[in-house]
């Protein structure tokens, strides 16, 4: 009896060790995803021409 409960306790505690594991490996790769957007929207917004496109569709929505 007392050898199933370690068997149950060791396969849980793998079990809970790999979910989090999993966890932490997806929370970083989107924190990853959202720092490299964060850049491509920096460097856009860098752009002068990207800047004169954005004025003038809000310059536009506002019209309508």
């Amino acid at each position: 009896m007392l050898e199933f409960l370690q068997i149950t306790a060791l396969s849980f505690s793998l079990m809970f060790f790999w979910t989090g594991t999993i966890f932490f490996a997806e929370a970083c790769s989107k924190l990853k995803k959202d720092r490299e957007a964060a850049k491509k929207f920096e460097e856009l917004m860098k752009s002068k021409e990207f800047i004169k496109e954005y004025l003038d569709a809000v310059k536009g929505a506002k019209n309508d």
